[in-house]
């Protein structure tokens, strides 16, 4: 049984490097469209998930499965695992960072406002390439970092009013920064990508069950509807995503990559609306807009765009 299952695991990885070509990548923006609606879900579920389970046992649970999941991939592959070890605890450190802190953080804050101070990750991670890695980026991303600001002081009404949830989301969304900068380092052309993941995931998996024991957090799972969900949030939501995520990444432009991942709160703040109950008064939602719009400032090229290289020439 176990041979068979290493053999699909074989098939299934040399089927998606075969796709995940130049020739398929309108197909591909469609899939990454569809995993930032996967996304956009996670927030109210991950939400309603914690009326049944603790919040950093639901973690243990949600990267177990995916660890569990993940070893035909990995079967055989020592050699990959050890050249990929130190870069996988690393990049699995900050992931277990980012989840983390929005899990503890979900419990204080709305779904919609979560998940639109999560999307400020993108807008940090110009600022964490110039004091990390001393890579100027430039006046345009520094602008958009600034509107993110004001926009996070319209969504959450000023930042004395910033509660302990909407903090630690915060927190959240500079780890994913870091998270994005080191994964990109660490990714290589001839990553294996299943090995690099599996590592991730085992280094989150084990870091909340030592922190889960630590804290003397309960293990169980109070409804059916919350195994459901942490199963969908394991498998479809973080496993299937992720994997196809990297390799989106390999034929996708960083441009319509961002301007997709931009959608990820406003399908959030949908899935809130419709299955949560939740709202944004027009001031929050002005917020979340400048946040977006700050996302998606940061990442376009404008001096490719024909319009601002002409402006620009004429302004020399």
């Amino acid at each position: 049984m176990f041979n068979q299952s290493t053999q699909l695991a074989e098939h299934v990885q040399k089927y998606l490097e075969a796709f995940f070509t130049k020739k398929h990548r309108y197909l591909a923006d469609l899939i990454l469209l569809l995993i930032v609606m996967i996304w956009g879900s996670t927030f109210i579920v991950t939400k309603n998930t914690l009326e049944g389970v603790d919040a950093v046992t639901m973690l243990v649970y949600r990267f177990g499965f995916c660890v569990v999941a993940l070893i035909p991939f990995v079967a055989g592959k020592g050699q990959q695992l050890k050249a990929l070890g130190k870069q996988g605890l690393i990049v699995g450190f900050l992931l277990w960072l980012m989840y983390i802190t929005q899990n503890i953080g979900m419990q204080y804050t709305s779904a919609s406002q979560s998940s639109f101070i999560s999307a400020l990750a993108v807008v940090f991670v110009p600022v964490f390439s110039i004091l990390i890695f001393k890579r100027w980026p430039g006046i345009v991303r520094l602008s958009a970092t600034l509107i993110s600001v004001f926009g996070l002081w319209f969504l959450t009404g000023g930042f004395h009013s910033l509660n302990k949830g909407d903090y630690l989301t915060l927190l959240s969304a500079i780890a994913c920064a870091l998270y994005i900068l080191y994964a990109h380092r660490y990714l290589a052309p001839d990553c294996d990508i299943f090995a690099f993941l599996f590592i991730q995931m085992l280094t989150v998996a084990l870091l909340c069950l030592v922190f889960s024991i630590a804290t003397q957090r309960s293990f169980a799972i109070h409804s059916g509807q919350a195994l459901t969900s942490i199963i969908y949030l394991a498998i479809i939501a973080t496993l299937i995503t992720l994997v196809l995520y990297s390799y989106v990444q390999k034929i996708a432009t960083p441009m319509r990559v961002t301007l997709i991942f931009a959608l990820e709160p406003v399908f959030a703040s949908f899935f809130a609306s419709a299955f949560g109950g939740e709202s944004l008064s027009f001031i929050q939602g002005f917020g979340g807009f400048l946040i977006v719009m700050a996302m998606v400032i940061s990442e376009t090229p404008f001096h490719k765009i024909e319009f601002f290289k002409k402006w620009m020439r004429d302004g020399k």
